[in-house]
């Protein structure tokens, strides 16, 4: 079902979910979250089956919330042809630390491949098409 505005569209997400946080089960400081990023996928932003009533606090910990308060660093110039990259050049590209980035990958969020006990290394392909919702 599409709506004509986010007012509607926040209204037919709580209506469906009947005003429950779908993660945790509160009532309490609800937003119609988009399934799929808006920024990522602007038609479907009045998309109501795109929608998932949550809390504040489940909200804040969706990977999408979290990259998108970050500026992206132009200086580290990727193509899909170069070869893997570390955590630590990911966040250097990125301008967070590797601690965020780690996290990203443990949400799910940022695709890796894991080559060693602790070592990752991330495709450039998946940071080109995060950076290319970013802007």
């Amino acid at each position: 079902m599409i709506v004509n505005n986010l007012v509607e569209f926040r209204a037919a997400v709580l209506a469906r979910d009947k005003y429950i946080c779908q993660k945790c089960g509160t009532g309490e400081y609800l937003i119609a979250h988009h399934i799929k990023a808006a920024k990522l996928y602007p038609k479907l932003v009045l998309e109501v089956d795109n929608g998932q009533t949550l809390c504040r606090k489940c909200h804040s910990k969706e990977p999408w919330q979290i990259t998108f308060r970050f500026k992206v660093n132009d200086n580290i110039k990727l193509s899909p042809t170069a070869p893997l990259l570390s955590i630590n050049q990911v966040a250097d590209k990125f301008k967070v630390s590797h601690w965020t980035i780690r996290k990203w990958i443990n949400q799910g969020f940022l695709p890796a491949n894991k080559i060693g006990p602790k070592l990752w290394r991330i495709r450039n392909t998946d940071i080109i098409a995060i950076m290319r919702g970013m802007r």
